[in-house]
């Protein structure tokens, strides 16, 4: 489950940036930004959650080995590796 907000361009839909009445209200690009950073999510691809740039802290990659061009088939393609890897250093 996603404990974070649903947002529409410009506006918050339910729940963060201070939007608690149930109402949409303008938000600032830095209040999402703010609201995306304390995003946490555990879903089909593994947990999530974004650092002080908003990148995911781990990502998650998955190498998988093709059998088949036919996307009806995709589902049996073979999980080779799955990579979790840290985002790049923050330049100063």
């Amino acid at each position: 489950m996603v404990t974070g907000a649903g947002f529409l361009p410009g506006r918050v839909s339910y729940g963060a940036a201070g939007a608690s009445s149930g109402r949409a209200a303008l938000v600032t690009r830095e209040a999402v930004g703010a609201a995306v950073r304390k995003l946490k999510h555990d879903g089909i691809t593994g947990h999530s959650e974004f650092d002080a740039k908003g990148d995911r802290r781990k990502a998650g990659y998955f190498v998988l080995q093709v059998g088949s061009d036919d996307p009806a088939k995709w589902g049996d393609n073979k999980l080779v590796k799955r990579l979790d890897i840290d985002p790049p250093a923050l330049k100063k």
